[in-house]
């Protein structure tokens, strides 16, 4: 799984994407617009605790300039 360091922030976009956060096993799962078909395909990082996996959202915001 990518930890919060690992993964560069996606290209501005004209509309936002969808961001769920799902509750699991490991913790919390964070999914940006995905399906269910491409959620199994393509995982998520997953967060220990739920502050952790807000904090992540809040800087991928803030290195898209939102």
């Amino acid at each position: 799984m990518p930890t919060a360091d690992t993964i560069a922030p996606a290209p501005a976009r004209a509309t936002p994407s969808l961001i769920a956060i799902r509750r699991e096993a490991e913790g919390y799962g964070i999914r940006f617009g995905l399906s269910e078909a491409e959620d199994a395909l393509m995982p998520g990082p997953v967060f220990a605790t739920l502050d952790e996996a807000m904090a992540w959202i809040e800087r991928i915001d803030r290195a898209s300039g939102r």
